[in-house]
């Protein structure tokens, strides 16, 4: 999917951008997290059968339908777990 973005980023910085290889790109995008969205869904769903009841409280406290993990405090929910460091603003000291 990086890749796909990567070549969508390429086709807009064109002199004259064609619409429809935009067009095109952008749909293998959404098919691509589609996809990636269906695993996700398969996963937790998977996880939270093998759960007991306490756990699967624990976990539904804990928002299970967007994840097993807390928010982390003024960290958007996009930047903890892609590996970019939030930036300094963001960080309470």
């Amino acid at each position: 999917m990086f890749s796909k973005r990567g070549d969508l980023r390429l086709l807009w910085l064109q002199t004259s951008p064609n619409q429809a290889k935009i067009t095109a790109v952008q749909k293998e995008i959404r098919s691509l997290r589609d996809q990636i969205q269906d695993k996700r869904t398969s996963q937790r769903l998977a996880v939270f059968d093998v759960l007991t009841p306490e756990q699967r409280t624990k976990a539904q406290a804990y928002g299970a339908g967007k994840g097993f993990a807390p928010v982390a405090a003024g960290v958007p929910a996009a930047r903890q777990w892609s590996g970019i460091r939030p930036s300094r603003q963001l960080i309470k000291k």
